[in-house]
């Protein structure tokens, strides 16, 4: 399991989108952090440059960690 911390931009900009969009993207980051043991079942790896940032897609939008 993944501990989960918002940076103060995320927490800034994560408001300024609709309410419904807002409240998907912080759910999938739970899932995430709780299903941490799986996460290669559900996330695309960056390339070499970029070696431990994963993504994981929700609508438009990207999560972007280090995992």
């Amino acid at each position: 399991m993944f501990k989960v911390k918002f940076t103060f931009n995320f927490e800034k900009d994560i408001k300024k989108l609709n309410r419904q969009i807002a409240n998907r993207i912080i759910e999938k980051i739970e899932f995430l952090a709780l299903n941490s043991e799986h996460l290669k079942n559900f996330v695309k790896y960056l390339p070499k440059d970029l070696e431990g940032l994963q993504k994981y897609r929700v609508g438009d939008w990207r999560i972007l960690f280090w995992g």
